[in-house]
């Protein structure tokens, strides 16, 4: 009997020992022990595929040496040479290699096209700065994404070219952007915009709607290339060349159709800019033409395993990529569950269920969502948009210099898929935001399906109980404000234990930091949400957070504002039926907190930002106070009301402006700490070096998230402060 693991755990060693010399060594096994040894149907061959995985995995520990934690200096003008260049939104993104620097690239975005600038271009880069850490959990970290890539520094355009690339790589880029301006050209710009996401990956242009559609129903993974699309695509050109073949009387036809079909896959592949997927797709798809070429069988799983290390020896850090994870979980699930029913629907049923069960968790854990449609819509769906729709978008879009109308049906196909995916959305199964935590238990199934197919039930119950345990064991408990970093704007979240009220929303450019948090932390539903006052920097990303996330009541200050998405906001609130209500002063109970609302409606003669609602968070242990936009004008009246008392902790009014945190005002609430919300180099020069003067004068803690990210006030017996990287205890 075989053990596999042993080999796994083996190989895995033998990649962290080896290093560097692995690569050679590991590459020329796999090449004659894993992809020859394929077409072999001994059943030892199978674990080479794990053994292919796990030795590349190991090995990726080496490519962690290139970015180092400090790095070389580097000047305001820096000229380099293009490594990499990605066509998306008609824009150009490039990863430059610095001139005299080794093992450390630059990011630079936004570059509008131009002739000559490809892969090999010498170009000139201004003001390039380091990549920018992750500010919220659960939210993009672009300075450990570029670390895997030895990434370093980011810039955006223009650029100067100083010398242009060679006629390869322009062409290539050419071909993606004559693709981009054929789907341009058509009647249905809504169609056009779909088929730039199925065939080019694309999704900079596609509408609002149709991203959430699709989204929303678990079929998000259409807008890339997927190794769905490849495959579907190798089917189509296979079985159309075997046909043509046939009738004119070509000797073995199987042979010459896997020839002719080939390039075909890999300039697919080259199309689309190489995604993870697709190049997984390529390389299985390789390996399986190949196979008919030579006339004998494949071993699907050694292909994947081939398919594996080909990935991670291209890209290092792959592994820790979504779609690295989202594509091979779910090839590897049906390679391993996959076949458990022959022939019918069931077998059909029980392919999209494994598919369904090894993604879900990994969707969980990096976009805390769940799509409950996605088993149904993958099943109507997916067939339809990767074996019939792909296939006739690439040979439609390479006719369409004879004629458009094949382009045409292709987007009005386009148009039916985001439809369907729109009546599914409308029966009511909405994605659903579970949070990150609940990943582990949305692995029970695909763990019960690995258990019984590999004969190991009581270990895979196991597991599955140790799952949902954790799942449910690790919520927030407890008190805390928190400051979600959404720029230039303010979104605090007032949080005890399961429940939570959110006090603005940020701008509405920044809505995704603040639905990407919300979804980390499984919030979807909010007892409340309070608007501070009618400036769009503190309600701005409201109507983004209504699609997503069920919210109790509203309250407003009274005033109405003149900014015209202020009545788009008000009437995406009124959409949900739910009361609008004015902030007066008193006080509410949620748990174990008490919110306080201590100003009142002001008339007219009061500016907007002093019409701030201005609440008192009061946990068992102490205080917060949230004070909006106010000026020193509302502070003043505050203390002379004597609404205030000493205060634990202070959001700074404002942002931090010269004209708010008054002297009298620190003076009389004496804060431990403050908390100031303020957006990374923004343009209105916050906070105030006059404020920031005043709370050093007076040796108070400072926490910013523009400097610090999220920040979490733990107001329970002690006071405690967290951020993205400080943890401190402040009050015992």
């Amino acid at each position: 009997m075989e053990r596999p693991w042993i080999k796994l755990g083996f190989a895995f060693w033998l990649g962290l020992c080896l290093k560097e010399w692995a690569w050679a060594g590991g590459l020329i096994a796999l090449v004659f022990v894993v992809f020859l040894g394929s077409w072999t149907r001994k059943t030892g061959n199978s674990c080479w595929a794990l053994i292919a995985f796990s030795l590349a995995s190991g090995m990726v520990s080496a490519a962690f040496d290139a970015a180092d934690d400090a790095p070389p200096a580097i000047g305001h003008r820096v000229m380099g040479r293009v490594v990499e260049a990605e066509l998306s939104g008609g824009h150009l993104n490039l990863v430059v290699a610095p001139d005299g620097v080794k093992n450390a690239l630059i990011w630079v975005s936004s570059v509008a096209y131009q002739p000559g600038l490809a892969v090999g271009a010498r170009l000139l880069v201004n003001r390039p700065h380091l990549l920018s850490s992750q500010e919220n959990p659960g939210g993009f970290d672009f300075k450990e994404w570029g670390r895997r890539r030895s990434i370093l520094w980011q810039a955006h355009g223009p650029v100067l070219l100083l010398e242009p690339a060679g006629q390869g790589a322009l062409r290539l880029l050419s071909l993606r952007k004559w693709a981009r301006d054929a789907l341009d050209e058509l009647d249905g710009w809504y169609g056009a915009a779909v088929l730039k996401g199925l065939l080019l990956g694309d999704k900079k242009s596609l509408p609002q709607s149709a991203e959430r559609a699709l989204k929303s129903t678990g079929l998000a993974h259409l807008l890339a290339v997927s190794g769905l699309h490849v495959a579907g695509f190798a089917l189509a050109l296979f079985g159309a060349f075997s046909k043509l073949f046939c009738r004119l009387g070509v000797m073995f036809p199987k042979r010459w159709s896997a020839v002719a079909a080939l390039p075909c896959v890999w300039g697919f592949v080259a199309l689309a800019q190489f995604p993870v997927s697709a190049c997984r797709a390529g390389v299985m798809v390789t390996g399986l033409l190949l196979s008919n070429c030579f006339l004998k069988p494949s071993n699907g799983k050694n292909l994947f395993g081939f398919a594996a290390f080909m990935v991670i020896a291209h890209q290092h850090g792959a592994p820790f990529e979504v779609s690295f994870q989202l594509s091979f979980a779910a090839v590897g699930a049906l390679l391993w569950c996959g076949g458990r029913f022959k022939k019918g629907l069931v077998s059909v049923l029980w392919t999209c269920l494994v598919a369904w069960a090894a993604t879900a968790p990994i969707q969980a854990y990096h976009f805390g969502t769940f799509a409950p449609m996605s088993l149904a819509a993958n099943l109507v769906l997916t067939p339809v948009a990767s074996g019939v729709l792909v296939p006739l978008g690439l040979l439609a879009l390479f006719a369409s210099p004879l004629t458009s109308m094949p382009l045409n049906w292709a987007a009005k196909g386009a148009e039916l898929l985001v439809a369907f995916a729109e009546a599914l959305l409308d029966l009511g199964w909405d994605q659903q935001i579970v949070g990150r935590r609940w990943a582990f238990a949305l692995a029970i199934p695909i763990c019960l399906m690995t258990g019984v197919c590999l004969r190991q039930k009581k270990f895979a119950i196991l597991i599955s109980c140790a799952f949902f345990v954790w799942s449910a064991a690790s919520g927030f408990k407890g008190v805390a404000v928190e400051a979600i970093a959404v720029g230039q704007g303010d979104a605090l979240l007032v949080r005890s234990d399961d429940r939570s009220i959110l006090v603005d929303a940020g701008p509405d450019f920044e809505a995704k930091a603040l639905l990407a948090y919300l979804r980390h932390e499984g919030i979807g539903h909010l007892d409340a949400v309070f608007i501070s006052h009618g400036h769009s920097d503190h309600y701005g990303g409201l109507m983004a957070v209504l699609k997503e996330v069920e919210v109790d009541r509203f309250f407003v200050n009274g005033r109405v504002s003149p900014e015209p998405a202020w009545q788009k906001t008000l009437e995406a609130i009124q959409k949900t039926k739910k009361p609008i209500e004015i902030a007066e002063p008193g006080k509410w109970q949620m748990g174990e907190v008490q919110i306080e609302v201590l100003s009142h409606v002001l008339d007219a003669s009061w500016g907007e930002n002093d019409a701030s609602i201005v609440m008192k968070i009061v946990g068992p242990g102490c205080d917060l106070l949230l004070t909006g936009d106010i000026t020193e004008k509302k502070e003043n009246d505050l203390q002379n009301r004597g609404l205030l008392g000493n205060i634990c902790v202070l959001k700074a009014p404002h942002h931090g402006s010269r004209g708010s945190n008054s002297e009298a005002f620190l003076e009389a609430l004496k804060p431990k700490a403050i908390v100031l919300t303020a957006g990374r180099y923004n343009s209105f020069g916050l906070p105030s070096p006059y404020a920031l003067k005043r709370y050093q004068d007076r040796k108070i803690p400072l926490w910013r998230t523009d400097l610090d990210g999220w920040i979490r006030v733990s107001l329970s017996d002690e006071l405690r402060i967290q951020s993205m990287g400080r943890d401190e205890i402040l009050l015992p």
